[in-house]
């Protein structure tokens, strides 16, 4: 049996158990919708079994306050053959990697370690939220006909916003960064030679931004009502955040959700992961049915 983590705290919300589930799977659609059902009801810490190729998998959710603890428990069990990570663990873990990817090492910011036991306990860090930000930027991008310059805003400043400003840097986007703490919002601002802008001001700057198509990334928890659905409109909002998020979908303004994010960083996760692909005609199926709930 090979075993795969999820550690955070806390972390028995996640939809990850889920996925791996029903990523790889065999069932047909109606099996499918009734295993969702079962997962909202139960809410399991770990997933079914699930075989794949002539391997046996099984996800599991560790939830600890301490992240030295959670590693020290993967360390000995032999099983376990990475891991991924979420808050508040995703900056605290770039320091324990052997290896870091491209975007792990930009945006200092990891949600995904692969084991390497054969040389001891090596640590390789990948960050997924990075291909899930320009899978989806992409997307958007596709979507629109209009001929106008595309113009990004992030709002925040933590991991996955830092993930989205080295996304724009990548895709040649023209971005602005606000931030309650503006320190941290400038600096993320300045690596990229990005603007920063103050939230006091940002609205003001939002509104009078003419002849751009705007993508608005909001990586905050919580709704700060620093724009207005009329603000928004005919434009697009990106929201990472899929357990309680701000926005919603149907409101004048075209809406990535976070399980749409959740969906393609855990493709690209669970590949590198397993070594599999995954069928992404019905993952496309699967966030439908997600986004439902």
């Amino acid at each position: 049996m090979k075993k795969i983590a999820l550690i955070g705290y806390p972390a028995k919300h996640s939809l990850s158990p889920l996925l791996f589930d029903l990523f790889y799977t065999q069932e047909t659609i109606d099996e499918v919708k009734e295993e969702i059902e079962k997962y909202y009801l139960r809410k399991p810490t770990c997933s079914r079994e699930v075989k794949i190729g002539n391997e046996s998998y099984i996800y599991i959710i560790k939830e600890d306050s301490s992240l030295d603890e959670a590693i020290k428990k993967i360390r000995e069990d032999n099983e376990f053959i990475s891991f991924n990570i979420t808050s508040p663990y995703k900056e605290q873990i770039v320091k324990l990697l052997n290896n870091r990817d491209t975007s792990t090492q930009e945006i200092e910011a990891c949600n995904l370690v692969q084991i390497d036991r054969e040389k001891g306990f090596i640590l390789n860090g990948y960050n997924t939220d990075f291909y899930a930000i320009r899978e989806i930027l992409q997307k958007v991008i596709s979507n629109k006909s209009d001929a106008l310059p595309k113009k990004v805003y992030i709002i925040g400043a933590g991991g996955v916003a830092k993930a989205a400003a080295y996304c724009a840097k990548i895709l040649n986007l023209e971005c602005v960064i606000t931030n309650r703490d503006r320190e941290k919002g400038e600096r993320l601002a300045n690596k990229y030679t990005h603007k920063f802008i103050s939230l006091e001001n940002f609205r003001e700057n939002f509104k009078g931004d003419k002849g751009v198509d705007k993508i608005v990334i909001y990586t905050l928890p919580l709704n700060i009502n620093l724009l207005s659905n009329d603000d928004l409109k005919g434009f697009s909002l990106i929201e990472p955040n899929y357990k309680n998020p701000a926005f919603k979908n149907g409101e004048g303004y075209f809406y990535y959700s976070g399980v749409e994010w959740l969906i393609e960083q855990a493709i690209t996760g669970f590949e590198i992961m397993t070594g599999k692909k995954v069928d992404k005609n019905k993952i496309s199926l699967l966030a439908d049915l997600i986004k439902l709930k």
